[in-house]
């Protein structure tokens, strides 16, 4: 059996006019990865990712062309954990 996850991963940027923004980047993970992701990732949790960058299009239920850009990922190193509401990390 095959394990695949996707994610959607929240980082922040820079707009002149707005100051700080999210952008949210989608992330796919195999096999292993993708069991150990889904077990630890959770929502505030910082993690750097290598991988490959990946552009995918389809054709939606409607027949309306879609695309998208992912990144595959080969490695997801877990760093700090969010903080718990007493400011510790948890």
């Amino acid at each position: 059996m095959t394990s695949e996850l996707s994610h959607r991963l929240s980082s922040p940027k820079y707009n002149a006019t707005t100051a700080w923004v999210s952008i949210y980047i989608d992330v796919v993970t195999w096999e292993r990865l993708a069991e150990t992701c889904g077990q630890y990732l959770t929502q505030g949790r910082q993690v750097a990712v290598s991988g490959r960058l990946d552009y995918r299009e389809w054709a939606d239920a409607k027949g309306a062309r879609r695309s998208r850009h992912e990144i595959v990922a080969a490695g997801v190193d877990f760093l700090a954990q969010p903080k718990t509401r007493e400011g510790e990390a948890g």
